[in-house]
């Protein structure tokens, strides 16, 4: 009987230790530390790309400087172009895909209409652009240039032609605006206004850290002068006793 007492201590024991094992394997798993997120850009911040594509024109302007627009004759009120994009479009009256695209450009137009102004510009003459829309009324900036000026200056060679001029004066996308490498959609138009703001906010908040007078630290008090044998004051010599 008293044999059989250890053997029991031991089962006892092993029972024991499975049973902690068991409870460790049930002990939930501690969360891990969740890893450093990194500041992505802001969607729209970035300009479209460059997409290599037919322009129909010899001239490609993309990324560059706009040159000098001549736009003739306004048809209606010149628009203000302060602080907005410019999109350009090259039209005629007998062109169906231009004509196609006026109820888009009016759309846009009227849907960013703080922040974009859409031209059209002919090189027909008024009266043929005005009883083209004697129906319908113009709806964004009309212009007629009967010179053919900037058709002239890109070389171009087929219409519809497009142009969006950023505020600092760069060409941020051309083409023909139906290019199934790069279609121009309300999206591309949106993308271009967010990244133009974007761009300025940016100038602007660079101007100002530069503007900023940078702090000027405390004066130092006045350091007092160490007390030397030399600029100790004289001591007159002590009167004899009287």
């Amino acid at each position: 009987m008293h044999a059989r007492l250890p053997i029991a201590l031991m089962a006892a024991g092993l029972i024991a230790l499975n049973a902690t094992c068991a409870f460790a394997q049930q002990e939930p798993a501690k969360p891990a530390t969740p890893a450093t997120q990194t500041h992505e850009p802001k969607p729209g911040s970035e300009f479209p790309k460059r997409v290599k594509k037919s322009l129909f024109a010899t001239k490609d302007l993309r990324g560059e400087q706009a040159p000098k627009i001549e736009f003739g004759t306004w048809l209606n009120a010149k628009p203000d172009t302060k602080d907005k994009v410019i999109l350009i479009d090259l039209w005629a009256t007998w062109c169906p895909p231009c004509r196609a695209l006026i109820p888009e450009l009016a759309g846009w137009q009227e849907k960013f209409k703080d922040d974009l102004v859409i031209i059209g510009l002919s090189d027909e003459k008024p009266a043929k652009v005005l009883e083209f829309f004697k129906k319908d009324t113009l709806k964004y900036a009309m212009a007629v240039d009967e010179k053919g000026t900037t058709k002239k200056l890109l070389d171009i060679s087929g219409i519809p032609h497009v142009l969006i001029i950023g505020t600092d004066n760069v060409v941020r996308w051309q083409g023909f605006p139906g290019s199934p490498e790069d279609r121009l959609t309300e999206e591309v138009v949106k993308k271009i206004i967010d990244a133009d703001k974007a761009r300025r906010a940016e100038e602007a908040a660079t101007k100002a850290k530069k503007e900023t007078p940078a702090a000027t630290p405390p004066a130092k008090p006045a350091e007092r002068p160490a007390t030397t044998p030399e600029t100790m004051p004289a001591t007159p010599p002590a009167s004899p006793p009287k």
